[in-house]
């Protein structure tokens, strides 16, 4: 795991509280960036935030930049990132990552952050419902509310999860080896089925 303090030195990051947010193209409807804008606001005008405390972290392809413009706190967009090693140094610069996507099938960028410390807030729908147990690995918002997700946040900010400890649980669920072994049992019960 990478030291979030450095991390941020390296990206230039001062603020006390850092938000990620990434996609293919995180202006796409689907991805929900405007349900994220909303519960930064929502942080900042209802739950004791200063907008100079948090930083929004971007990643991933932009096809409209007016999206950018509404943004309520100070952000960095980072455009596509294509290496593992900026992807590692984006997650472990920041305290959440936020997936506020309508639907996912699975949730990558859920279990990437968690392999890396940071813990992930999305909603409870879809596949982040299987990815996150709720406040031991992440947080899952009520669907589509913005003040849920915005609790989310907060409780990310502050909870006393040892990022070691996410990266275990990834490894315990998702490595080659589990999914491979997974995979074989299911088949052997199927053969013994047929």
């Amino acid at each position: 795991l990478s030291d979030r303090s450095d991390m941020r030195s390296l990206l230039h990051i001062s603020s006390k509280y850092v938000v990620l947010f990434g996609a293919a193209r995180i202006d796409a409807p689907i991805k929900g960036l405007d349900y994220l804008l909303q519960s930064l606001r929502h942080l900042i005008s209802n739950m004791g935030y200063k907008a100079e405390d948090l930083h929004l972290l971007l990643f991933g392809g932009v096809k409209d930049s007016a999206c950018l413009a509404s943004i309520p706190v100070p952000y960095t967009c980072m455009g596509l990132v294509n290496d593992e090693d900026t992807l590692s140094q984006l997650y472990s610069a920041a305290d959440v990552l936020v997936s506020s996507s309508l639907y996912e099938t699975f949730g990558q960028t859920i279990i990437e952050a968690q392999a890396c410390g940071c813990l992930p807030v999305a909603f409870n729908n879809s596949g982040p419902s299987d990815i996150i147990t709720h406040q031991e690995n992440g947080y899952l918002a009520e669907y589509l509310s913005v003040e849920s997700l915005a609790q989310g946040i907060d409780w990310a900010f502050h909870a006393a999860v040892e990022r070691r400890e996410l990266r275990r649980g990834v490894f315990a669920r998702y490595s080659e080896s589990k999914i491979a072994n997974s995979y074989i049992t299911l088949y052997d019960q199927l053969l013994s089925k047929s």
